[in-house]
């Protein structure tokens, strides 16, 4: 009989983290951080664009490591999320 192992996907970025917060600044920039530590998280945002791209969990994040991949550098980039607000 064998057994299958059921794991639940990390999250690799702030994209999907439950405690994603945005502000809005005037011109249409939306600035991310977190709900718990009340920092900004890593990303890139254009307003131009109305997208947010995030690349990494930072080390600081509250969450436990078994929901999440904290990192100090730049994930790779096949693993970068983007968020977009256009025609929210």
């Amino acid at each position: 009989m064998s057994a299958i192992l059921m794991t639940a996907t990390k999250l690799k970025t702030c994209r999907d983290c439950e405690f994603l917060m945005d502000n809005e600044f005037p011109g249409g920039m939306k600035i991310y951080g977190c709900e718990k530590t009340g920092l900004t998280i890593p990303h890139k945002s254009s307003s131009e664009d109305k997208q947010a791209t995030f690349w990494r969990i930072p080390l600081e994040c509250p969450r436990p490591d078994d929901d999440v991949v904290k990192q100090k550098q730049k994930r790779p980039h096949k693993d970068w999320q983007t968020l977009s607000w256009a025609g929210a």
